[in-house]
């Protein structure tokens, strides 16, 4: 049986682990993070060891992700590929969960964040045969911040 072909459903992925590592890769070589010539070793740094030993070792796979998922045009990349990647293994819905406060160390705002996310996979839904939604993460012990919900976007899909 091949499994690619069954319709699925996937309800708990995170967006900031679920990033190409090619597209790790390029981002970070654009944004100055990496040379070209760490590829191999920034590549493998996004897996988790076998023989992971905590937590924090496992944690540690996000950093590059999160360092290069500051821009909307990051974020709006990822989501979308995310997205296509999903509907190529033919799955029809998917939900994402990801942290915007995550995602604002170059001053994007938290409606810009969830906009862009939402614009990748709106684009990603108009080309392939998949459904999705965002979920947001509050982080406990991240700093608490004022938030105005009315000027937080809505989307009803």
């Amino acid at each position: 049986m091949n499994y690619f072909q069954l319709p699925k459903i996937d309800l708990h992925c995170h967006l900031d682990g679920s990033i190409r590592p090619e597209t790790a890769f390029e981002l970070a070589v654009a944004n100055r993070l990496a040379e070209s010539e760490d590829k191999d070793a920034l590549i493998q740094s996004l897996s988790v060891p076998e023989d992971c030993k905590n937590l924090d070792e496992y944690l540690n796979c996000f950093a590059l992700p999160l360092k290069v998922m500051q821009t909307k045009a990051a974020l709006t990349r990822i989501s979308f590929e995310l997205f296509e990647d999903a509907a190529r293994e033919n799955v029809k819905y998917l939900e994402v969960r990801f942290a915007p406060l995550l995602h604002q160390t170059q001053g994007l705002s938290l409606a810009e964040i969830i906009e862009s996310v939402v614009e990748g996979m709106k684009r990603a839904e108009t080309m392939y045969d998949i459904r999705g939604n965002y979920i947001l993460s509050v982080l406990r012990g991240m700093p608490t911040t004022k938030l105005n919900p009315s000027s937080m976007p809505v989307y009803l899909g």
